[in-house]
């Protein structure tokens, strides 16, 4: 960290980014188990909404908020284990498209 205007002296040489301490195993297990648990939801909820009738868009809506925030909280990068971070690279996004409001309404009209 450089000097500069404003700096203050307990910041000088002071890493900007924070490393986290590794997860005890139960807590690796537990969250393997929520990692799971979320993919078998995810499974049900696109599984409604393809039997869902096209004049349901309502119903459709909710279940694609509901699929749309499980697959952003399963693609988080956090939650992921070394095998799931793997092959991603430094560019690759790490949560799911966010959808405008009119692709949303396109969804639910499917």
């Amino acid at each position: 960290m450089t000097i500069g205007e404003g700096t203050r002296p307990q910041d000088v040489g002071r890493r900007r980014t924070r490393r986290m301490p590794a997860p005890e195993p139960a807590t690796l297990e537990l969250l393997d188990r929520y990692r799971a648990s979320m993919r078998r939801e995810l499974a049900r909820v696109l599984d409604a909404i393809e039997r869902l009738p096209p004049e349901d868009a309502s119903d459709r809506a909710k279940r694609w908020d509901l699929a749309i925030k499980l697959g952003r909280e399963l693609g988080a990068r956090d939650h992921m284990t070394a095998e799931e971070l793997e092959p991603l690279t430094r560019h690759t996004p790490a949560r799911a498209p966010r959808f405008t409001a009119r692709e949303r309404r396109d969804l639910a009209s499917d």
